[in-house]
């Protein structure tokens, strides 16, 4: 029966040191040592007929396996306590630096005249509960610590899909601004091309057909872009067209100003 408990022992001290809990592992290993020694005596005081003496040092060596396990468990849920603390709190840490990139991005909402005070106040109010879960953390009371970054993470998980809906209908607005400007550019290129030719000046009209097939190359382009959900592609585009206005305009606004001035004041999201 000793042998059995005293494998059994040795199993979870083998095992703590897979684990490299090194502590755990010796403290069984010296109980277990400690055991043999008793089991030694209850050998020699049996052999001498001190049976009562014997079982006593048997009962020791069970003790202090015992107390051994019961050491090492102690010692494995501290280091488990104190893992579990450890991330937690680098989890605080993390979800504070959402939080700093989130107010960043709340304010330049609030630059185009949203209104996210609301949103804000919910902001403040995540931050507020992962400091709790950070000093709940360190008292060791890692259940309130984790309640508290759950119900942290829900609002700041809320409060991103309020401001991703928000900055995608912001660059939708803008988008559509945009490719309206490029249409009506292409638009007004054409009236002016037929009045080029009306006048005669065969040249300027070649130049601004040009300039009207580029523009609608790009537009063409972006639309097909936004079809097949080519953000970057989209982006470009668009750069592309604004980039075209503003050359049309420099090179014949002395003649005649067209439309493309209304996309100038439009910035590429």
């Amino acid at each position: 029966m000793y042998e059995r408990a005293r494998e059994f022992a040795l199993s979870r001290a083998e095992a703590a040191r897979e684990l490299n809990l090194l502590d755990t592992a010796e403290l069984i290993e010296d109980g277990v040592a400690q055991a043999d020694e008793l089991i030694g005596s209850a050998i020699a005081a049996y052999e001498d007929g001190n049976y009562q003496v014997a079982s006593e040092f048997v009962r020791q060596a069970f003790n202090r396996i015992r107390a051994a396990l019961l050491g090492a468990k102690e010692m494995k849920d501290e280091a488990e306590g104190a893992a579990r603390t450890s991330r937690i709190l680098a989890t605080v840490e993390r979800l504070n630096d959402a939080i700093q990139g989130l107010n960043t991005v709340l304010d330049q909402m609030e630059a185009q005249d949203l209104d996210v005070s609301a949103v804000k106040s919910e902001l403040i109010t995540a931050s507020n509960l992962l400091s709790e879960a950070g000093s709940l953390a360190e008292a060791e009371n890692a259940d309130e610590a984790a309640n508290r970054l759950n119900q942290a993470v829900e609002i700041i998980r809320r409060i991103r899909e309020i401001a991703t809906d928000a900055r995608r209908s912001s660059m939708q607005e803008r988008v559509r601004r945009i490719a309206t400007a490029a249409e009506n550019t292409i638009e007004r290129l054409e009236q002016f091309h037929r009045q080029l030719q009306e006048h005669g000046r065969e040249e300027a009209a070649t130049m601004v057909e040009e300039a009207k097939n580029e523009l609608m190359a790009e537009l063409a382009e972006f639309n097909a872009a936004v079809q097949s959900g080519d953000l970057e592609s989209a982006k470009n585009s668009l750069a592309d067209m604004l980039s075209t206005m503003r050359r049309i305009r420099q090179h014949i606004g002395a003649e005649r100003k067209p439309a493309a001035e209304e996309a100038e004041e439009t910035e590429v999201p």
